[in-house]
């Protein structure tokens, strides 16, 4: 990895822990913008109950949840992002929606 590589991975990695915070104030508004999107997504994934999904760039975790719901209790979701504070977010978000097959990752 360049020098250039590794400064631009820091930046963007400042950038999505310094916007966290906000994303997940507000992430039932900026949901109900993309929720269509992330609805057909799931529905292409087809997730079935007991397979074990990885969502990468999960950001606060939205969409991932709504396939951890059809997961139930012997699946599992393992959702992830570079940013630790993205990952917090997703990891309060879960506790609030009572998802106890998710698993909050922080994956570079």
């Amino acid at each position: 990895m360049s020098m250039s590589e590794i400064n631009s991975a820091a930046a963007a990695l400042r950038h999505w822990d310094a916007v966290a915070p906000a994303w997940d104030a507000y992430r039932h508004r900026l949901f109900q913008d993309t929720r269509m999107v992330s609805e057909w997504l799931v529905e292409q994934v087809g997730p079935q109950p007991g397979q074990t999904i990885l969502d990468l760039a999960a950001g606060p975790g939205e969409t991932g949840f709504l396939a951890a719901a059809r997961l139930g209790d012997a699946g599992r979701l393992i959702c992830s992002d570079f940013a630790p504070a993205m990952v917090a977010a997703a990891r309060r978000a879960a506790s609030e929606q009572g998802l106890a097959n998710v698993e909050c990752r922080v994956i570079d």
